[in-house]
C-alpha cells in the first residue's frame, strides 16, 4: 500500500517492479508485433511514445477526443432521436386525422399497424447487432439512417390498409 507524506506519495518496492515488468512487457510486446505484422518503424516510434506518456498526457488526449466525438457524433445522434421519436409519434397523429377511414380501417387494425413495427424490429436486431461488429458505425449509421428515412417516406404513398401494414413491418427493419 502506498504512503503518503506531506503530498508526495511512496509506493513500495514492489509496486514499482510491477510497473516495471509492465514496461517491459509493453517492449517485448512491440518487437513480437513487428515479427508477425508489418509495422513500419514510424508506428513503432509512435506506439513507444504513447507508451512512455505521462497520466497527464493521456487525460488531456482523451479530453480531446472525448470533445471531438462530442461535437461531431453527439448532434447526428440527437437529430437521429429526434426524428425516431417523430416518427413513432406520427401514426398515432394520423389517427387523430383522417388515416382510419381513408384506409378503410376497422377494430383492432390500427393496433395491427402499431404494433408489427415491432415484429421487424425483433426481426433485425440479432443481424444488425452481427452487422455492426463487421462495419464501421459511420457507414452503418448512415446507410440505416438512409433505408429508415427511405421506408418513412414510403409510409405517405400508403393507400391501402396492407401496404400501411408491409411499410411498418420494414420500418422496424430500419429502426434498428
Amino acid at each position: 500500500m502506498a504512503t503518503i507524506h506531506s503530498n508526495r506519495v511512496e509506493m513500495p518496492q514492489e509496486a514499482i517492479k510491477v510497473l516495471n515488468e509492465e514496461a517491459e512487457h509493453r517492449k517485448e510486446a512491440v518487437t513480437i508485433a513487428v515479427g508477425q505484422h508489418s509495422i513500419s518503424e514510424e508506428h513503432i516510434g509512435l506506439f513507444q511514445q504513447f507508451s512512455a506518456a505521462s497520466q497527464e498526457w493521456h487525460r488531456g488526449m482523451t479530453r480531446q477526443v472525448m470533445r471531438k466525438v462530442d461535437f461531431h457524433l453527439l448532434p447526428m445522434l440527437v437529430l437521429m432521436y429526434l426524428l425516431n421519436f417523430l416518427d413513432r409519434n406520427n401514426l398515432s397523429q394520423a389517427r387523430l386525422g383522417t388515416l382510419e377511414s381513408d384506409l378503410d380501417m376497422t377494430g383492432t387494425d390500427f393496433n395491427l399497424a402499431t404494433s408489427i413495427l415491432f415484429v421487424g424490429y425483433l426481426l433485425m436486431q440479432l443481424p444488425s447487432n452481427l452487422l455492426l461488429t463487421r462495419v464501421r458505425p459511420s457507414v452503418y449509421l448512415g446507410v440505416a439512417m438512409t433505408i429508415w428515412g427511405i421506408i418513412s417516406a414510403a409510409q405517405a404513398a400508403a393507400y391501402t390498409f396492407p401496404s400501411l401494414v408491409v411499410c411498418r413491418f420494414f420500418l422496424g427493419f430500419g429502426t434498428h
